[in-house]
């Protein structure tokens, strides 16, 4: 249900724990270096980013959160899931553009999704385009159609189609694509390393949460625990923008990074979570949080050295009525909420 913990994995890439008194933070990183690898990006003032948040800091303390959340032990009976996302159901939730969002940038992550795979199945939920680098399009794809990537020695076999070493599947008409296991909006990149694929998803930061939330997170908890994890799940995604792990991709899809499947992840509440915290993100002394969080405090404190937020503690303080802010401040004190305008 939950992430497995896995201790090693903010102490990658040489990056160590910042002892930093009473703030739940491993990494900073400057608005401004933000600001700079997001030329396009209008980043509002961290001190007055939102209107209700001007000149505070989020509510509560790690003393009086730990007093809460170990008032309440018990279990609390959980409510039948709801369903997930299907093509077709997600097409009918999207948000249709206007010309306000239109001149408004957005943030495109590369997810990895598959790699050192021998084999892909590939699909498109409406008509599709297989373009390489250049853009140029080499081949149409049938709507439906399962197709078959695999590694070849001057490129990627498609069925019968000889591909170049990297190819771009682009659906047509807002449709989705099908890679592996799972359904992904945006486009999907097939790179052949070696003798084995790599597929990447890129897709919009804001859509790539509508998944992260509800695969990091029982989407039937209640809406204020479901968007504290959407503001942590964001505020790690673009610490990964701004600091990639690989020349292809910003972050993976597994437990070692966030949970992401795609729409396999969505549901109408983890749309709820993201749209009502829409590019707000985690902030100290004008850097980038970089939000760690489990499942439960003692994994966090065991995985994390205590740094970060349960997710069974937000549970929990939602629970008694506590709002995204106050258990977010609980977990992360002396932090922010600053905001990143991006289309919706």
């Amino acid at each position: 249900m939950f992430r497995k913990p896995n201790k090693h994995r903010f102490l990658k890439d040489g990056w160590g724990f910042w002892a930093i008194p009473l703030v739940a933070v491993p990494l900073l990183l400057p608005l401004l270096a933000l600001a700079k690898s997001l030329p396009s990006l209008q980043l509002a003032s961290v001190t007055a980013s939102l209107p209700q948040l001007r000149d505070q800091e989020l509510p509560g303390s790690r003393q009086q959160h730990r007093q809460v959340v170990h008032q309440s032990l018990s279990a609390t009976a959980s409510p039948a899931v709801r369903p997930r996302a299907t093509p077709q159901a997600a097409a009918q939730k999207r948000p249709q553009p206007n010309a306000a969002s239109a001149k408004t940038p957005t943030v495109e992550l590369g997810v990895e999704i598959a790699k050192d795979a021998n084999i892909l199945a590939i699909a498109t939920s409406t008509s599709g385009e297989l373009v390489d680098d250049a853009g140029k399009v080499l081949k149409t794809i049938p709507a439906g159609e399962a197709l078959y990537a695999q590694p070849a020695a001057q490129g990627i076999d498609l069925n019968d189609w000889q591909l170049p070493p990297a190819v771009w599947i682009k659906p047509k008409q807002g449709g989705y694509v099908f890679t592996g296991e799972h359904w992904y909006r945006g486009r999907v990149r097939l790179i052949r390393e070696g003798s084995t694929l790599l597929a990447v998803n890129h897709v919009k930061l804001e859509d790539y949460l509508y998944s992260v939330v509800g695969c990091e997170m029982p989407s039937y908890w209640p809406l204020e625990a479901l968007k504290a994890q959407a503001i942590a799940a964001r505020s790690y995604a673009l610490v990964q923008y701004i600091r990639p792990a690989s020349p292809f991709y910003q972050l993976g899809s597994t437990e070692a990074w966030q949970v992401y499947k795609g729409l396999d992840g969505e549901t109408s509440s983890t749309h709820q979570a993201v749209d009502q915290t829409w590019g707000q993100f985690l902030s100290y002394k004008g850097g980038l949080v970089e939000s760690l969080y489990a499942s439960t405090d003692e994994i966090v404190m065991d995985a994390h050295k205590g740094r970060g937020m349960s997710q069974t503690g937000a549970f929990k303080l939602a629970s008694r009525g506590y709002d995204h802010r106050s258990i977010l401040g609980a977990y992360y004190p002396g932090t922010k909420l600053a905001k990143v305008e991006i289309a919706r």
